[in-house]
């Protein structure tokens, strides 16, 4: 588990930087089925997701409330 709020936003930053690579390859397709459509959607949820992650973490170190 991770210690600190260094390691914790580094670790959400590797799984963005890991997620936009994979969004890239989806994006790299000719065409795009369901399937195609369903991974993008997911891989740009999940960017979004591990940004408002830091975000969060940064809020709750500076002890500032979310509301």
């Amino acid at each position: 588990m991770v210690e600190n709020l260094k390691d914790k936003i580094n670790y959400d930053v590797e799984n963005i930087e890991e997620t936009i690579i994979e969004l890239n390859k989806a994006l790299s397709c000719p065409t795009f089925g369901n399937i195609e459509l369903a991974a993008i959607s997911t891989y740009i949820h999940n960017i979004y997701k591990g940004i408002e992650n830091i975000l969060t973490l940064i809020l709750i170190e500076d002890k500032i409330g979310l509301t």
